[in-house]
Order: structure tokens, then sequence, then C-alpha cells
């Protein structure tokens, strides 16, 4: 391939040589390994095995890439060459200087203010220890200080070292004019406070330091949401006529001849509003047309790149096993091109013509709070819109929430019963046509308003039986969209795939979305009739066509490439360019590892312990002596006492003393199980996505001791998604109300 149709793998080629697949375990994916003050280290895991490991996986990968590479480079050096270029470039503006702050200084905000009242406590524990002196109190708050605000202030110096590199664009250079002294000053006040029993100063000057990005950054844009290129990258807004194949466009072409190639990027880039601001970019193409792409930078889109995969192996399906009787019936699962270009980033073809369902939620919302008041009302009041976050669906269930006496953060101390009946009241005071009511809008005759309500139903039903064989989550409305030229929905954002939905804080209870709106637009029968059938039909062919599925399913569970393990974690600092600018900085010694820090912060508080158990014995040892004379006989009694009682204290000193005395047995079974951690962990949960979906196509769901029909499970599945108490247990972000 690589030697004939050079096009169909430069990118992955390219950005594979670009990327180095450790940087994300090395500095995002430690799960579990964060402490507080009092928290100690897990000796039995070695993480250094386990990097490793890492570390052989990537060298083995990183060959394979460069032979691809130089294949290519003998074959075509100006692709290969032009193509880097437009990889590293894209990589540039995936996560701006300015938002990977503002992201970094939020991701750690809600841990910055748990640090800070948990210091708070040890505080008042040190002051009201009078075994201390009070320069020793003085001394221990400032060594806790550095112990506990040690994990912020690594991302911090993190980011930081990342972002004061000599600038390569003007928006680098306006960057650090801007904030370099800001960034210098707060991180400062975070090593080395002049009080370090104020710890409150800490959280003051990082909550200013970010305020003071925020509103620059709007400033600087003047509050628009579009990006000058030739500002944030001079050397994409100067590409012209180039040999790079448009991405996702030329998967079907043999030759590279006959490929759509890049002529020109367009002049600005549009910042979309959501958390991660990923960002809308325009291509045109040597076809004379514009190619819009959604460009995001905190995501591993292997994933979806595979799942896309999937679908058009279904649709391929559907038509194979097509019912003779159903032949004007128009079945598929609408898809797109995803094409990674690093761990984190990649580019994603845009949908046109595509309206989330939360748009729909939103503009009625909207209508509704700013409709004119009715005759007899007070004609003088203003009409104002709402806050930013009064349609929040979050914020419109808590309110529903607190007026039934609801207000702890603790989710599983809240009543099913209220939440039920907050569902309830939610459904009741939602309209249940917000869907088809836009059906109808963009019908021009009844004929035409049939045919969008058909496909809409048949287009569900595709998608409801395909997201409940692989175990698709994270259906809320922004994840779905519309298609009001056709009737089909098109869903985004596989990344809660194959079960992941129900490891998530708030487990999700349903595997399709059949909530009222949706189920509205089916028509007069409901899930009856028309998507039943369907649905019927759907999961028929999918079990027919079980063992082409899970043949292709096995071929990518076990992708390198793909973190499928459910606690893998994402970060801001591991998304600049593309997650390959830490390792890089790694090699060249100018930080060190996530894993490294932790250990040296836990070792650090195993010695400021002992540190305070040897001045309090100091301290005290003139009352120890005397109590030691009277009451020896009875301490060693109760000790032994203790002892013998509990088992476990033997085997942790056992344990312990193993420790001290180096016990290479123990250090070598240690070393020996972490180092095959990783794979074994990312191998079992991939056999149990295999075996998940397998149970599923083969109708054993939910019992695996019984075969169901198609009829049974389509009608488990239906009957779980539309259970009233499953719904009022999602996560009020999914809005099971709409």
């Amino acid at each position: 391939i690589g030697s004939d149709s050079q096009h169909l793998i430069v990118f992955p080629a390219v950005a594979g040589s670009l990327t180095n697949k450790k940087d994300e375990y090395l500095f995002d994916s430690i799960p579990g390994k964060g402490f507080d003050c009092g928290d100690s280290f897990d000796e039995d895991f070695d993480v250094d095995a386990v990097i490793n490991e890492q570390e052989e996986e990537s060298a083995l990968m990183q060959n394979c890439y460069a032979s691809l590479v130089e294949t290519l480079s003998q074959q075509n050096p100006q692709l290969i060459s032009q193509t880097k270029t437009f990889v590293h470039e894209l990589r540039r503006i995936t996560v701006l200087w300015d938002e990977v702050w503002i992201g970094t200084l939020i991701n750690h905000l809600g841990e910055l203010k748990k640090q800070i009242t948990s210091f708070e406590t040890e505080i008042d524990k040190i002051k009201g220890n009078h075994l201390l002196t009070d320069e020793e109190k003085d001394l221990i708050i400032r060594e806790k200080h550095n112990i506990v605000f040690r994990r912020v202030i690594y991302f911090l110096e993190l980011t930081q070292l990342i972002t004061s590199e000599a600038p390569e664009t003007p928006h680098e250079s306006w960057f650090q004019r801007c904030f370099s002294k800001s960034i210098a000053d707060t991180i400062k006040v975070l090593q080395s406070p002049p009080d370090p029993s104020q710890p409150q100063q800490n959280l003051v000057a990082y909550q200013q330091l970010l305020q003071t990005i925020q509103k620059k950054a709007i400033m600087a844009s003047n509050g628009r949401s579009q990006l000058v290129m030739d500002n944030i990258s001079p050397v994409l807004a100067a590409l012209e006529n180039t040999v790079i194949p448009m991405p996702g466009l030329n998967v079907h072409s043999r030759t590279i001849g006959s490929n759509i190639t890049i002529q020109r990027v367009c002049r600005t880039v549009t910042t979309l509003h959501t958390k991660t601001k990923p960002k809308k970019i325009v291509f045109f193409g040597s076809d004379g047309r514009a190619h819009t792409y959604l460009f995001k930078g905190h995501e591993d889109l292997h994933l979806d790149e595979r799942i896309m995969q999937f679908l058009a192996i279904v649709n391929k399906m559907i038509v194979k096993y097509h019912n003779n009787k159903q032949e004007r019936v128009h079945y598929r699962a609408r898809h797109y091109s995803v094409t990674p270009l690093g761990n984190k980033s990649g580019l994603i073809q845009w949908v046109d013509g595509g309206q989330a369902l939360y748009g729909l939620y939103k503009k009625w919302i909207l209508n509704r709070d700013n409709s004119p008041p009715k005759t007899g009302q007070n004609q003088n009041t203003t009409i104002t819109g709402l806050n930013d976050n009064a349609y929040k669906p979050s914020d419109i269930f808590n309110k529903k929430l607190a007026a039934k006496g609801v207000i702890g953060t603790n989710r599983s101390e809240w009543p099913s019963k209220v939440l039920v009946q907050v569902l309830e009241e939610l459904v009741n005071e939602t309209p249940v046509d917000l869907i088809s009511k836009e059906l109808w809008c963009a019908s021009v005759n009844p004929y035409d308003y049939w045919r969008l309500n058909q496909t809409f139903t048949y287009s569900n039903a595709v998608m409801s039986m395909i997201g409940y064989i692989i175990g698709l989550g994270d259906r809320h409305l922004d994840n779905i969209l519309l298609d009001l030229s056709t009737g089909e929905v098109i869903h985004i954002d596989y990344n809660i795939c194959f079960e992941k939905g129900k490891t998530l804080r708030v487990p999700e209870k349903v595997s399709c979305r059949l909530t009222q709106n949706m189920v509205n637009a089916f028509g007069i029968t409901g899930i009856e009739g028309t998507f039943r059938m369907s649905s019927e039909h759907i999961l028929r062919v999918l079990r027919k066509g079980k063992e082409t599925l899970l043949t292709l399913l096995e071929a990518f569970v076990y992708d390198p490439l793909i973190d499928w393990t459910p606690d893998h974690e994402e970060g801001y600092t591991g998304a600049i360019y593309g997650g390959a600018r830490i390792s890089e900085l790694a090699k060249e010694g100018k930080l060190i590892s996530k894993h490294q820090m932790e250990k040296e912060n836990s070792e650090a508080i195993h010695k400021l312990n002992a540190r305070i158990k040897q001045i309090e014995r100091q301290n005290n040892w003139p009352k120890i002596s005397a109590d030691m004379s009277a009451n020896r006989a009875e301490g060693q009694m109760n000790a032994l006492e203790d002892i013998t009682r509990n088992d476990s204290a033997l085997v942790s000193a056992a344990k312990f003393v193993n420790h001290l005395n180096g016990s290479e047995n123990e250090k070598s079974k240690h070393s020996s199980s972490a180092k095959n951690s990783s794979s074994v962990k990312r191998n079992t949960y991939a056999t149990n996505v295999w075996k998940k979906v397998k149970m599923k196509l083969d109708g054993r769901d939910p019992d695996q001791n019984k075969k169901f029909s198609v009829i049974e499970q389509v009608n488990n599945v239906l009957k779980e998604a539309m259970d009233v108490e499953n719904l009022a247990l999602m996560y009020e972000g999914w809005t099971s109300w709409v």
C-alpha cells in the first residue's frame, strides 16, 4: 500500500511517526495515584516496570511508522514533507496557549479548593499540638504546604514550561507578553507563600490568574469566536497548491492521481463554545469545493475511527440482507470520516445540515421565557432573556430537586421516589413535539412530511440497535444531530462506547435514547409499528452477520492505538501539539513524569511524619520515661494481646520489615506483576468487550443462560430504555425529560 497508494496511509503514518503513545500514560493516565497529605504511595505497584513496557511497545510502533514513512518518502518526498508540516501546524492550533492555561486552571480549581480545606484542618491540628514549639509548628506547616500543593504546582509548572518556549506565531508572542509575568508570580505565591498558615491566599492568586487570562483572551478576540489563521499559524495560512490528500475523502480511490488534494486553507478558524473548544476549519480542495472539518484536541479519535469502519460494514450488511418486502425502505447508519492526528487530536468531517437536538430544546426554552406577556398581565414588565445558566439541564433539574428538599451533593442519598417525581414533572412541563414540529416545518407538503417522519423512524431504529450492540453511551442531546433535509439522525462522539457508560460517575441505565420527543416523532404508533418492526429487522441482520462483526471487532479491540480501559483520563497539557510535545521535553530532561512527582511527594510525606513523631518523642521524653517505668509490664501485655487478636497487624509488620530489608523476592514479584499489569488490564477489558458483544449477537443478553428470540431481545431493549425509574437515575445532563 505504501508503494502504490500513498494517499491511503499518509496521515496515520506521518501522525504516528510524530507521536509517542506513552505521553498520556506518563502525564495523564495513572489512575488512582493522586493523594492527599495523609495518603501513601502503593508499594505493590511498580510504575517504572509498567513504563518500561510502554516504552518497548512505543519503540516497536515507532519503528513500524518509520518504515512506512521511509517507503513513502522514496516514492513521493514532497507528499511526506508537506504532510509533516501540515500535521505539525494543525497540532499547534489544537489547543492555543491561552486555552490550555484556562483549561488547566479550571480543571485543577476544584482540586485546589479541596486541598485548601484539608490543609486548614491540618493546620489546626498542628497548632493545637502542645508537644511542638512555635518554631517547629511553623516549620512543619511550611513543609506540609509544599507537599499538599505539589501536585497542582507540578501541572502549572508543566504548562508554564511548554508556553515559555520561543514563540513561533504572533498569537504565542502576544500570550507571552501578556501573561508570562502573571503566571510566574502566581506559581511563586503557591511555592513560597509569605504565610503558609493562610492557604486562602493561594486560592486568591490562582483565581486572579484565571480571571486575567479569560478577560484578556476575550478582549483580544473582541468577543468573537473566529480566529485569524495568519495569527495562530502563518505556515498553514501560506499553504497553496499542495499534494496533501483531503482527509477522509480518498478512501475509495486506488491511485494517487485521482484523489482530491488541499489547495489552500481558509484564513479564519471558528472556535465552538463548548468545554474543549474544538475548532471548525475549512480546506479548499482541488475539486473546487470547500471541505469543512471539526478539529478536536482533547480526545483520542482512534476509537471513533474504528467505529466508523464498523458502521460502514453494517451498512453493507443491511444491503446484503435486505428484506424483499421492504425494498423501498432505506436503512442506513449515517457516518463520517475521522482522521486521528495524534493521541489527542484529529479531524472529523463536518456534517452539513446536522442540527443538535439540544438546539431545539434550548430554542423552545428561550422562546417560552422571552414570549410577550398575556393579556391582563402587566404590560410594562420588561422582557429579559435568561442568563447563560438558566437553560442548562443540570440547573433546571437541580432547581426542581431543591424544591423537593433534596440539596445534598451525595447522589447516593437522593431518594429514588423523589427523582421519579422530578422527572415526571419535567416531562409534563416539556412539549412532546419539539422534533416532530421541526420535521413538519421542514416539509413542503404532506407527503414530504410523511417521508421525513418515516426516515426518522428507520434511522433511529438502525442506530438504536447498533448502539445497543456496541454499548454506545453518552447519548445526550448534543451528541445526536438531526438532518432536516432527509430526516436522518447522525450520532457523534463515540468515546463512551462498549459499556463505558455503566462505569461513569453517574452510571447510565439505558442502552438507547427513547425519550418522549423521540417517540412522539415516530408517529401515532410510537415505538410500535414501524419502529419496532424496523428494530427487529436490523437486529436480525446484525445477528445473521455476527461472524463478520465479531471478526472486525476482534481485529481492533486489541489495537494498541486504542485505550479501552474505562478509567482512562484526559489532560489539557497532554493535548498540546497532539500530545507529542511532552515526550520531547521529557527526553530533553526538562521535566519529570507525573508518577515520579507523586512518588517523591509520598516519600516526603513519610519523612515528615517520621520527623514529627521524633520531635514529639524528644519533647515528651521525661513524661514517656516515667510512664514506661510505671506501666512497662502492662503496656507490653496489652501490645501482645493486640497483636495476637489482630492477625493483619502481623502481616503488615512482616511486610514492612521485608520492605526495610529490601526483600528481593517481593521486589521481583511486584516488578514482574506490574510489568504485565498494563497489558493484562487492557487485554482483559478488550476480551470482555468482545464477549459482551458476542452475547448480544447470540441473543443471550441480558441472561447468558437463555437464548432470546429477536422479538424478545428487542422488547427487552425498548422496555429498559423507556423505564421511568431508569430514566430518573440518568445524569441530568442527559435530559431524559426531553
